[in-house]
Parts: C-alpha cells; structure tokens; sequence
C-alpha cells in the first residue's frame, strides 16, 4: 500500500484519538470441537438429585408414578 493512500485509512474514535484502518486476512485451519460433559454429574452438583431417584415426582410429565430420569445426555459440535 503507497503511503498516500494511509490518509484514507485513518478515521478518528469516540475520544479523539486517530486510529489507522487496514485490510487484512484472517486465515485459520478448519477444526472441529466435539464435546459431551457428565450432565447427570453436573446436575447433581448443583443440588438437582431427586429428578434421578426411583420415587420422583414428575407427575406434570407424565401420569405414571414410577417415571425417573436415568440419565441426562448433551453433546455440541463446533465445526
């Protein structure tokens, strides 16, 4: 880039400062992130153990008395 064309590329902020503006390139390998954390452990931590006990009460879900939750399962993917 020519040193003129620099005087384009300068605009002023909130504060009167001169801030100097550039084009660039971002380049990043493609990745992939998969995660699948302990939610029935986690749960518990937070004091959320009697959803996972035979004598639960999720009436509001279901009519039937013996429903529980066994387990609790989450997964994301970034990609």
């Amino acid at each position: 880039m020519a040193l003129h064309a620099l005087k384009n590329c300068r605009y002023t902020v909130g504060n009167g400062a001169q801030v100097l503006a550039m084009p660039y390139k971002i380049r990043m390998p493609k990745f992939k992130v998969t995660s699948q954390p302990p939610m029935k452990q986690m749960l518990q931590q937070l004091g959320i153990s009697r959803l996972f006990c035979d004598g639960c009460d999720l009436k509001g879900v279901c009519e039937s008395e013996d429903l529980f939750v066994d387990d609790v399962i989450h997964k994301a993917v970034v990609e």
